[in-house]
C-alpha cells in the first residue's frame, strides 16, 4: 500500500467531517479497491458530503459486487447522495437492477430522477414493460419520468407501446398516445385514429396531438369534428394538428368557413392562418363571396399569415361594406409592420364612422415599431376630432421631444378627452418631458387651463427633478393644481418623504401641511426615525402633523410610538399619544394603560381620552379608582371616558357626581350618564329636570337624548316648545336622537316657526324620528327659496318615505323630466316621415326612445321599418309597442301585415280576428281586418 493511499484511509477515519470528505473526494478521483472497506463504512457517516464522495468513490471501482450497496444509496436521505448513486448505475458497463431505478424515477429531486431515467434508457427495450407499467401508476412525477425514459429509448419502443393502447387504463393510454406522437413513427397512425372520437377530453387531446405529429393524411377527416369541440383546449390542439397537414387540409378547412357553427368557422380560420401561404388562393376566393360571414372569417384567416404582401389587401378590406369585416381587417393589420404610405392612409382613416374600426386601426398603429413621428404630429392638426383623439393615444409610444411639444399644444383642444389623452401621454414619456414641463410651468403667462393640464401631465412621471416643483405646487391657490401635485407626489413613494418633511417644517399654511401629510401617508414610508426626528424642532404645529402622519400609518408605526410613549420626555410622550389616537389596537391600549401612571396630569388626560374614545372596558376599574383624587380638569376627562365605556361599574361611579357642588362637574356627569345608554340613569336625570335652576337644563335634555329610550323622550317632549331658545333647540335635537316616532306631532308645527334654526333642527329631528308625515308640511320648504333648508327637507323626506318609496319617486321624476323632450323628438320624427325624410326621422326616434320608452314611439319606429321592408325590425318594434299598450289596434294591424309579408299568415290571422272582437277598433282598421281575413279565407 502506498504512503498516499495509507494516509487517505487514515483520513477516512478522522474525527473531522471535512477531512473525511476531502479524503473520499480524492479517492473518487483515484479509485482504489484497497480503500473499499473504509469507503463502505463511510456510507453510514452523519455528514452528507462524506457519504456523497464515498458513494462516488465506490462507483468508480465498477465492482459488480457493490450493486446492492449502490442500490441502498438510492434511499439515502440526501438528494446529492441519491443523485450520485443513480449516476453510478448509468456509468456501470453491465446490466443493472431495474426496480430501484424505477422507484428513483419518482424522486422529489429532479437530478436523481434524471440520472435514473438515463440509466434505465441505457438498458433499452428490455425495461420497456416495467416503464409502461409505470406510465399507469399513481405518481405523476414517476409517469413523466418514465415517459422521458421511453423517449430516450426511441422508435424501438413503438411496437410495445401500440400493444399497451389496448389496456383499459386511462393514465396509461394518455401517456402512450403522447409518446407515439413524440416518437413520430408513422406506422403508429392507424392505432391513434380510433382515439380521435374519444369522449374523454384528456385522451382526445393526446390523440389529436399524436395525429398531428405523425402527419398521416387519413387522420384529417377524423380531426375535423374536434375543431368544433366545446372544450377550448381540444379545439386548440385540433387547430395545431390541422395546420401540420399543409395544403392537404386546405379544402376541408375552407369549406368550414361557411359552416353554420361559429366555433367551427373560428377554428378553421385559425388553422388556415397557421398553415400560411399555401392556403392563400382558397382564402382569397372566399373574399369574393357575397356572404358577410364568409368574408369575415376569411379575413380572420389572413390575420395569421406571416407575409407582408397581405397588407394592401387588408387595407382595401377597410372599405368593405360590412363593419365586422372592416374591424377584422383593422385587427389583422396589427400583426404586420406597415410601410409609411400605409401608415399615412391608416391615420387618415381614424375618422371613419364606426368607432370599433377606429379603435382597431389605432391599435394597429400602436404596435408598430417604426412610424414617422411627423405623420402623427401633422395629424394632430386634423379638423376631425376622432383623428386627434386617436393620435394622442398613439403618439406617446413614439416618444420624442417633438412629440411632447405637439401633445402640450393639444392642451387648448376644444375636446376634453383629447386634452386628457395628451396629459396622460406626456406623463407616460417620463424624463423626456421633464424639462419642457418645468419650463412651461415657470412661465408667468401660462393660463389656468394649461397649468391644470401641465400639472396633470406630472402624474406618473417620477423623475426626481420634479419633486421641488411638485412640493411647491402644494401651496398653489388652485385646488385642482394642488390635487394634481398630491397625486403626482404619491407615486414617488419613500423618495419624496425627506423633501416633503422640509415643506412641512417651513410652511405656515394649514392646507399645505395637510396636503403634505396626505402625501406622506400615501407613500407608506418605512423610515420612522426620519419622521420622529421632526419632533426635535419643538414646533407644536409640526409636531401635530407628524403625530397625525404616524397615527395614520397604523400598526407599522407602533414600535416607534411605543418607545416614545414609554421612554421619551414629556413632549415626546404627548406627541406619541397624539398619534396613538388614530391607531385602535391592543398594543395601543397596553401602552395607554402603562402611561396611566404618568407623573404629568396632561399626559394622563390624553391617555384617558384615548381609552374613552376606543371604549376600552378593562380600563374602567382603573379610571374609577382615580375619580376621588382627580383635580378639576382630570375629573371631567375621567367622567367623559367612563360614559363612553359604560357598564354597571361606570354608571355607578358617575351617578353620585350628578349632585356635585360644581356646575361643570354636574354637566360632565349628566352627559356621561346619558352616554352610557343605560336606562337605569333615567330616574336620577329626570329628577334634575324638576330643579329650579335652569343653568344645567340644556345639558340634562342632551343627556336624556343620548339614552335613546321612550321614557327619556317623554321627559324631553314638553321642552320642544320652551321659550328659552337654547333649551328648545337642545330639546328638538334630543327628541330626534331618541327615535321615538310617537312624538312627531310635537315637531311638525315647528316647521312653521319664524326662527330659521328651529326649522332646521325640526327638519333634522323629523328625519330621525321617521314614520308617516303629511308631506304638505314640508312642501313650503321644498318649494321655498332657502337652499339650505330645501336640502335638509329633501334629506328628511327621503328618510320619511324610506329607500323603496324614494326610489319610486325618483323614477317618476325622471320620467316626467324626460317626457317632454321625448315627445318633441317623436313629433319631429312624424313630421320628417311625412316629408319623406325617413333617415332623419329614424335618428329622432332613437333619441326619443333613449329618453322615454313610449308605445307610440315604438309604433312609429315599426311603421318606419315596415316602409323600408325591414320586417324583423318592424316586428320587434310593434311587439314592444303592444307590450306597453296591449291590444292597440293600429299596432296590431301593422304587426299582422309584417307576418303576412314574411309569409306567415298563420301568425297574422289571430291578430286580425282579435281586431274584429275589439269594440274600440277604428272603422278603417276594422275594415282592413275584414277584407284581409276574407282574402285569406279564399286563398
Amino acid at each position: 500500500m502506498s504512503a498516499d493511499l495509507d494516509l487517505l484511509i487514515c483520513q477516512l477515519r478522522d474525527s473531522r467531517a471535512q477531512t473525511r470528505a476531502d479524503a473520499a473526494r480524492v479517492l473518487a478521483q483515484r479509485p482504489s479497491p484497497l480503500a473499499k472497506k473504509d469507503l463502505m463504512r463511510c456510507l453510514s457517516d452523519v455528514s452528507d458530503p462524506v457519504r456523497y464522495w464515498a458513494t462516488a468513490a465506490l462507483a468508480g471501482l465498477q465492482d459488480k459486487s457493490l450493486l446492492p450497496v449502490l442500490t441502498g444509496q438510492l434511499e439515502d436521505p440526501s438528494a446529492s447522495v441519491r443523485m450520485v448513486a443513480a449516476k453510478a448505475f448509468h456509468d456501470l458497463p453491465y446490466k443493472k437492477a431495474v426496480q430501484p431505478l424505477l422507484k428513483a424515477l419518482g424522486d422529489d429531486n429532479e437530478n436523481v430522477a434524471e440520472w435514473a431515467s438515463r440509466a434505465l434508457a441505457k438498458q433499452g427495450v428490455e425495461v420497456l414493460p416495467q416503464l409502461i407499467s409505470a406510465l399507469g401508476g399513481r405518481s405523476w412525477r414517476r409517469r413523466q419520468a418514465a415517459a422521458r425514459t421511453i423517449r430516450r429509448i426511441g422508435p424501438a419502443a413503438m411496437e410495445i407501446l401500440v400493444k399497451a393502447l389496448n389496456r383499459q387504463d386511462r393514465n396509461l393510454q394518455y401517456w402512450v398516445l403522447q409518446l407515439l406522437g413524440d416518437l413520430k413513427v408513422r406506422s403508429a397512425a392507424p392505432h391513434v385514429v380510433p382515439f380521435l372520437g374519444c369522449k374523454d377530453t384528456d385522451l382526445l387531446r393526446a390523440a389529436i396531438r399524436a395525429a398531428g405529429e405523425l402527419g398521416d393524411r387519413d387522420a384529417v377527416p377524423h380531426l375535423i369534428p374536434s375543431l368544433g369541440h366545446p372544450d377550448e383546449n381540444v379545439r386548440f390542439e385540433a387547430v395545431r394538428a390541422m395546420s401540420r397537414f399543409g395544403d392537404y387540409s386546405v379544402k376541408q378547412l375552407s369549406d368550414l368557413l361557411s359552416s353554420d357553427r361559429r366555433v367551427l368557422r373560428l377554428s378553421a380560420s385559425l388553422s388556415l392562418g397557421a398553415i400560411g401561404d399555401l392556403t392563400l388562393r382558397s382564402v382569397l376566393e372566399k373574399l369574393t363571396s357575397e356572404s358577410q360571414e364568409l368574408r369575415y372569417w376569411a379575413v380572420r384567416a389572413l390575420e395569421k399569415f406571416d407575409n407582408p404582401a397581405i397588407v394592401p389587401l387588408l387595407v382595401n378590406l377597410l372599405d368593405d361594406e360590412e363593419f365586422d369585416v372592416q374591424v377584422a381587417a383593422a385587427t389583422a393589420l396589427a400583426n404586420f409592420q406597415l410601410p409609411p404610405e400605409v401608415t399615412q392612409d391608416l391615420i387618415a382613416r381614424l375618422s371613419v364612422d364606426n368607432w370599433r374600426v377606429r379603435k382597431g386601426i389605432a391599435e394597429a398603429l400602436q404596435v408598430q415599431t417604426h412610424v414617422p413621428v411627423k405623420l402623427l404630429i401633422d395629424a394632430l392638426a386634423s379638423p376631425s376630432e376622432d383623428v386627434r383623439f386617436w393620435v394622442t393615444k398613439i403618439l406617446p409610444k413614439f416618444g420624442s421631444v417633438d412629440s411632447v411639444r405637439a401633445l402640450m399644444a393639444r392642451f387648448d383642444d376644444p375636446s376634453w378627452p383629447i386634452r386628457k389623452n395628451a396629459a396622460e401621454g406626456i406623463a407616460a414619456m417620463g424624463d423626456l418631458a421633464t424639462h419642457l414641463l418645468l419650463e412651461a410651468l415657470e412661465r408667468r403667462d401660462t393660463d389656468s387651463n394649461s397649468r391644470y393640464w401641465l400639472t396633470r401631465s406630472l402624474v406618473g412621471n417620477t423623475d426626481p427633478q420634479l419633486l421641488p416643483t411638485l412640493t411647491g405646487l402644494l401651496s398653489d391657490a388652485d385646488p385642482s393644481i394642488r390635487r394634481n401635485a398630491r397625486d403626482a407626489i404619491a407615486l414617488f413613494g419613500d423618495r419624496a418623504v425627506a423633501q416633503l418633511l422640509e415643506v412641512l417644517k417651513n410652511s405656515e399654511s394649514r392646507s399645505v401641511r395637510e396636503a403634505v401629510a396626505g402625501c406622506i401617508i400615501a407613500a407608506r414610508p418605512t423610515d420612522f426615525e426620519l419622521l420622529t426626528r421632526m419632533y426635535r424642532f419643538r414646533d407644536p404645529e409640526v409636531n401635530y402633523w407628524i403625530s397625525y402622519i404616524l397615527g395614520h400609518l397604523g400598526e407599522s408605526a407602533l414600535p416607534t410610538l411605543s418607545r416614545m410613549a414609554v421612554q421619551g420626555d414629556e413632549r415626546e410622550r404627548s406627541d406619541a399619544l397624539t398619534a396613538l389616537e388614530y391607531v385602535p389596537s391592543r398594543e395601543t391600549f397596553r401602552i395607554c394603560l402603562e402611561c396611566l401612571e404618568d407623573e404629568f396630569v396632561s399626559i394622563r388626560r390624553q391617555v384617558v381620552r384615548i381609552l374613552g374614545k376606543f371604549r376600552v372596558a378593562e380600563a374602567a376599574p382603573k379610571l374609577i379608582g382615580r375619580l376621588k383624587e382627580a383635580d378639576d380638569e382630570y375629573l371631567l376627562s375621567l367622567l367623559e371616558a367612563l360614559g363612553r365605556i359604560g357598564g354597571d361599574a361606570a354608571l355607578g361611579a358617575i351617578l353620585p357626581y350628578l349632585s356635585h357642588e360644581r356646575w361643570e362637574v354636574r354637566k360632565a356627569a349628566v352627559l356621561a350618564a346619558g352616554a352610557t345608554k343605560d336606562k337605569r340613569a333615567l330616574g336620577a336625570m329626570t329628577a334634575l329636570l324638576r330643579e329650579d335652576s335652569r343653568d344645567l337644563l340644556p345639558f340634562v335634555i342632551e343627556g336624556l337624548g343620548l339614552l335613546q329610550t321612550p321614557a327619556a323622550a317623554e321627559a324631553i317632549a314638553p321642552f320642544v316648545a320652551d321659550a328659552d331658545q337654547d333649551v328648545q333647540l337642545r330639546a328638538i335635537e334630543a327628541l330626534g336622537a331618541t327615535g321615538s316616532s310617537q312624538h312627531r306631532a310635537r315637531i311638525v308645527p315647528l316647521l312653521a316657526s319664524e326662527r330659521w334654526e328651529v326649522v332646521r333642527e325640526a327638519l333634522e329631528a323629523l328625519g330621525k324620528l321617521g314614520g308617516p308625515v303629511n308631506v304638505d308640511a314640508l312642501r313650503p320648504i321644498l318649494n321655498g327659496d332657502d337652499l339650505v333648508l330645501r336640502g335638509v327637507a329633501q334629506r328628511t323626506l327621503k328618510h320619511l318615505l324610506g329607500a323603496e318609496k324614494w326610489q319610486e319617486l325618483t323614477q317618476v321624476t325622471i320620467r316626467k323630466t324626460l317626457a317632454d323632450p321625448a315627445l318633441a323628438h317623436l313629433e319631429a320624427a312624424r313630421s320628417l316621415m311625412s316629408a319623406g325624410k325617413n333617415a332623419e326621422a329614424l335618428v329622432r326616434l332613437k333619441k326619443s326612445l333613449r329618453l322615454s320608452k313610449r308605445w307610440d314611439s315604438y309604433a312609429l319606429l315599426g311603421t318606419l321599418h315596415l316602409e323600408g321592408r325591414d320586417l324583423p325590425k318592424a316586428e320587434r318594434a310593434f311587439s314592444k309597442a303592444l307590450g306597453l299598450k296591449p291590444g292597440e289596434p293600429h299596432s296590431l294591424s301593422k304587426l299582422a301585415v309584417c307576418h303576412l309579408l314574411a309569409g306567415a299568415p298563420g301568425k297574422a290571422e289571430p291578430l286580425l280576428e282579435s281586431l274584429l272582437r275589439d269594440p274600440r277598433c277604428p272603422p278603417e282598421v276594422l275594415s282592413f281586418a275584414k277584407r284581409t281575413l276574407g282574402k285569406l279565407a279564399k286563398s
